[in-house]
C-alpha cells in the first residue's frame, strides 16, 4: 500500500481529532448509548432546541391526533424516537415553522 506524505498528514490530523473527541466523556457516553440502541435511530436533544411530546404539539398547533399523523405522513413534521424507550417526540423549531390554523 503506497501512501503519499499529504495523505499520511491528513490521516494523522484525523487521528488527532478522533483522540480529542474520545477524550470527551459526553461523546463517549453518547457513543455507548447509540451502540446499545442496536441500530435504531435515536435523537439526543441539544441545548439549542427542545423536544416536545405529541400532546404538546397538538395543543400548540390546535390539531387532532389524526392531523398530526397526517403531517408526519406527508413529511410536514418528522417524528423522532428518543432513548431508552423510543418515545415519539418532535423538535420545537420544526413545530414553530408550521403555520397555526385559525
Amino acid at each position: 500500500m503506497n501512501i503519499d506524505a499529504e495523505a499520511l498528514d491528513h490521516m494523522v490530523e484525523k487521528g488527532r481529532e478522533l483522540k480529542e473527541l474520545l477524550a470527551n466523556k459526553d461523546i463517549l457516553r453518547f457513543m455507548e448509548l447509540m451502540a446499545s440502541m442496536n441500530g435504531q435511530v435515536s435523537v439526543v436533544p441539544t441545548r439549542s432546541d427542545t423536544l416536545l411530546y405529541p400532546s404538546e404539539v397538538r395543543k400548540m398547533l390546535r390539531i387532532s391526533s389524526s392531523t398530526l399523523k397526517e403531517y408526519c405522513d406527508k413529511g410536514i413534521l418528522t417524528a423522532y424516537h428518543t432513548p431508552p424507550k423510543g418515545r415519539t417526540k418532535f423538535w420545537l423549531s420544526e413545530v414553530l415553522a408550521i403555520p397555526v390554523a385559525d
